[in-house]
C-alpha cells in the first residue's frame, strides 16, 4: 500500500495522450480492486487467515486493512468528488462516471458498517451478556463471610 500512496506520474514512460489515459485508468482500476478487496477482508470472509491459522496475531493485518480502506475511500472521493471547472467542461460520460464512482464509494461507506453490525452483533451480545455476572454470583454464594478488621 505504500507504493500506491506515492503520487506516480501517469506519463511515466509514455508521453502519448492515449498512453497517459490508459495508465491513469489502470491506476484507478487497481485502486478500485483494492478498495473492494479491503471491504471484503473487513467482513471476515471464510478464507481469511484468522480462520485457517487460529491463535496467530493477525489483528495487525485487520488494522492495516482498515487504514487502507480509509485511504482508498478518501482517494476516490478526492478524485471523483465535487467537480472543478475543468471537469464540468468534460464529456457527459466522464461526468456520469465520476458521479457513479462517488455514489458507489458512498454506498460502500453506508453498507460496510451495517454489514459489520449485522454480522458481529450476535457475538457481541454473547460476549457482553449476563454469563460472567451469573457465574461470579454463583461462585460468591459458597464463600464464607469474612470479618474485616478495622
Amino acid at each position: 500500500m505504500l507504493a500506491l500512496g506515492i503520487k506516480w506520474p501517469s506519463y511515466f514512460g509514455d508521453t502519448s495522450k492515449l498512453g497517459v489515459s490508459i495508465a491513469t485508468f489502470t491506476f484507478h482500476l487497481v485502486h478500485g480492486i483494492l478498495l473492494l478487496l479491503c471491504a471484503w477482508v473487513a467482513l471476515d470472509p471464510p478464507v481469511a487467515p484468522r480462520v485457517h491459522a487460529p491463535g496467530l496475531p493477525f489483528l495487525t493485518l485487520y488494522y492495516l486493512t482498515a487504514l487502507n480502506l480509509g485511504y482508498l475511500i478518501g482517494y476516490f472521493l478526492l478524485l471523483f468528488g465535487p467537480q472543478t471547472a475543468a471537469q464540468r467542461r468534460a464529456h457527459p460520460f466522464v461526468r456520469f462516471a465520476g458521479l457513479a464512482v462517488t455514489g458507489l464509494v458512498c454506498l460502500i461507506c453506508l453498507f460496510l458498517p451495517v454489514a459489520l453490525i449485522y454480522k458481529n452483533l450476535p457475538q457481541i451480545r454473547v460476549t457482553n451478556g449476563p454469563a460472567f455476572k451469573d457465574f461470579s454470583s454463583l461462585l460468591a454464594q459458597h464463600l464464607r463471610p469474612r470479618k474485616l478488621w478495622c
